[in-house]
């Protein structure tokens, strides 16, 4: 397993006050601190260091998991631990905040509950297979997937089991399912290994409708996995990795498919509803501003190498990691570059944790590296 040691700080340089973005302006990118939090000895390491969790943020600080059997709550400012709570195996899932709580599983497959007021794990609860995906809290509910591909729902406040829906068609590609369930429509919507996706009524699990992304040339090469699937309530975008983009919109109690395209998603798309728009990164590199009513494609950046993380905005910046350890920093309106890393030589797959209006964030590697990137407008 990838064994993490105990995080120690490396570097810190503040830079937290900017001046407004001009066009004509040139910035930079300043690496503010690293926190490296171990590093692979091994291949086997390396490899574990892939299915590291994402980034979840609080108001001044962010929760980290992976590596060692510990889930870490860490500041913004300086990386700094502040608060570890120690697990029963390595967690690999991306946590989610609600109501003062945070939600996550393990590889042993336990699912837990840690509030951060009281700084304790208030419960723990074996689950069926082991746990990738990113809970969805609500309502006193937690929907959650595991490696067999099938979707389960506890409840929030003991844990308690409730209901299980598994993939409509078995796959052996079960524990590529990293990519957790959504809320569109006031129901639960979740992609399974096979290529359907499928809504759930949220308190029983009743199915209420699907979509088959599944062809018969994928279907069996085992290419069918929705990987990509992100609602912001209202619209539901998806994507299988065959390479099908579909987009449905509320229509009263249903929904109503608004566009249809013809390309691939690496990572779950990011809303702009106020603009009008979706951010997407394709699995030909590229990161794309997508009129969320029609599907016209506004612009398109090309990256100069590796597959782009989920895009995240704040203000007019739109961060995007990729898998060839270069952060880009886009301008949100128009596309245009804004100012990017140097390689770094590790992968950075999770979307970035963008905070202070945009011109900050921070990025963490598959070899266990935690980096703050500032904007800094070129004197």
């Amino acid at each position: 397993m990838f064994k993490f040691s105990k995080g120690h700080l490396i570097l810190i340089v503040f830079s937290l006050s900017f001046p407004c973005f001009a066009a004509d302006e040139q910035w930079s990118l300043t690496e503010d601190w690293l926190v490296r939090l171990g590093e692979p000895k091994t291949s086997q390491d390396y490899i574990q260091g892939l299915f590291l969790g994402g980034l979840t943020a609080l108001d001044s600080s962010f929760v980290i998991a992976g590596g060692e059997a510990r889930v870490d709550k860490r500041s913004l400012l300086s990386g700094e631990s502040i608060k570890r709570f120690e697990l029963a195996a390595d967690s690999q899932t991306t946590w989610a905040e609600a109501d003062g709580s945070i939600y996550g599983g393990d590889t042993k497959g336990y699912l837990y509950r840690i509030d951060l007021q009281r700084n304790e794990i208030i419960w723990k609860q074996p689950a069926k297979g082991i746990l990738f995906s990113r809970p969805l809290v609500q309502n006193n509910q937690i929907w959650m997937m595991n490696s067999y591909g099938s979707l389960e729902s506890y409840a929030a406040d003991s844990g308690q089991w409730l209901w299980q829906q598994r993939d409509p068609k078995e796959t052996s590609l079960g524990m590529w399912s990293f990519q957790g369930p959504q809320f569109f429509n006031d129901y639960v919507v979740n992609g399974f290994p096979s290529g359907v996706l499928m809504a759930f009524e949220p308190s029983t699990g009743k199915r209420i409708w699907s979509e088959d992304f599944r062809t018969t040339e994928e279907d069996t090469l085992g290419l069918n996995d929705l990987k990509s699937v992100q609602s912001s309530g209202d619209y539901l975008v998806a994507s299988s990795f065959s390479g099908d983009v579909k987009a449905w919109k509320k229509t009263g109690a249903s929904q109503a498919l608004i566009w249809e395209k013809r390309f691939s998603l690496h990572t779950p798309a990011s809303f702009d509803i106020e603009a009008n728009r979706v951010y997407m990164s394709d699995r030909n590199a590229s990161v794309m501003a997508v009129e969320l009513s029609t599907g016209y494609v506004i612009w398109k950046y090309e990256l100069t190498g590796g597959l782009g993380s989920t895009p995240a905005y704040q203000g007019n910046y739109l961060w995007v990691v990729s898998s060839n350890g270069v952060c880009s920093v886009l301008n949100r309106e128009t596309g245009a570059l804004i100012a990017k890393s140097k390689a770094m030589g590790s992968a950075e797959l999770s979307p970035a944790l963008v905070f202070n209006d945009g011109r900050s964030a921070i990025v963490l590697t598959n070899l266990g590296i935690l980096r703050r990137y500032s904007l800094i407008k070129k004197l």
